[in-house]
């Protein structure tokens, strides 16, 4: 015996439940690329890099640090690392901030806050450096605000801050993530010193 047109509709509802689901996939991709469109085209751009310097609270016990003076940080864009101003100040430590050339999510450039100030901007096969007081910093990018990272600086230290790519529950985020100095220094190599901003 053989169904009619109508039967046959009836006994198929879960392939129109597949074709909204592919109406949402689409529209959620399609808001997924203008969102990096609109990353990669991002006008506040910052004509001096800030450096970081403690803050003391009203009691005069020392807090989370917050941004203070400009000092200059990095060469050209061209200029490839070579690791010869590794050393910092022995009053200071020094954040050396850097994502390798992942060609994932490569259109995302997101600002690098700390401690609520922008620090630079996280682009693919860069790195730049900043040098601050010892302290404990409050780190992410605008990418990923809500998973930052706290990281303790000593005078001298050097801290390695690598932003990757990261799953997260609504899907990819550009983060913050501290290295080991070991595995650091091995990747950053043939990096390219960021330019200021």
């Amino acid at each position: 015996m053989t169904a009619s047109p109508r039967e046959v509709a009836e006994q198929s509802p879960p392939r129109r439940a597949r074709t909204g689901r592919h109406r949402a996939v689409a529209k959620y991709l399609a808001l997924l690329l203008l969102g990096l469109a609109l990353a990669a085209c991002d006008p506040v751009r910052q004509s001096n890099p800030p450096v970081l310097a403690p803050s003391a609270s009203r009691d005069g016990a020392q807090t989370i640090p917050r941004l203070a003076a400009d000092l200059p940080a990095a060469a050209s864009q061209a200029q490839l690392f070579t690791g010869a101003e590794m050393a910092p100040d022995g009053a200071v430590g020094r954040f050396y901030f850097y994502r390798t050339q992942d060609p994932m999510l490569i259109a995302v450039q997101p600002d690098l806050i700390v401690n609520g100030r922008k620090v630079g901007v996280s682009r693919a096969g860069e790195i730049f450096y900043r040098d601050a007081k010892p302290g404990r910093y409050k780190i992410f990018t605008t990418s990923d605000p809500d998973i930052p990272i706290l990281v303790n600086l000593l005078a001298g230290q050097i801290r390695y801050i690598r932003t990757a790519p990261q799953l997260r529950f609504l899907g990819m985020r550009i983060g913050p993530q501290l290295i080991d100095p070991g595995l650091a220094t091995k990747e950053i190599k043939n990096l390219h010193v960021a330019s200021q901003e």
